[in-house]
């Protein structure tokens, strides 16, 4: 499957579908995500810099750790979306 980028570029990926897909650490700087089902897939550490989300279906998404300047999010389903993951707390840094 093919992920087109803005710059006319495109990324292959080897899966048919994109969910439960890992694009864990990988460079999707500038990816268009249009009217695709991502539910379950991880992009943790990825690069998503002024990628593009709209209309995308999602439950479950894991998006700790993203770069994600100037990216842009419209998104139709977004249920348990994970953009962050809080580490515990171990007290004050000394």
């Amino acid at each position: 499957m093919k992920i087109m980028c803005q710059t006319g570029a495109s990324i292959e990926v080897k899966t048919d579908s994109l969910e439960n897909f890992c694009f864990d650490e990988m460079n999707l700087h500038r990816a268009i995500f249009e009217g695709l089902s991502i539910h379950g897939a991880t992009f943790r550490k990825a690069d998503l810099r002024g990628a593009i989300f709209t209309n995308v279906e999602g439950t479950g998404v894991n998006m700790a750790e993203v770069r994600a300047m100037n990216a842009y999010f419209v998104i139709r389903e977004i249920v348990r979306f994970i953009f962050c993951q809080r580490e515990p707390y171990r007290g004050p840094v000394r």
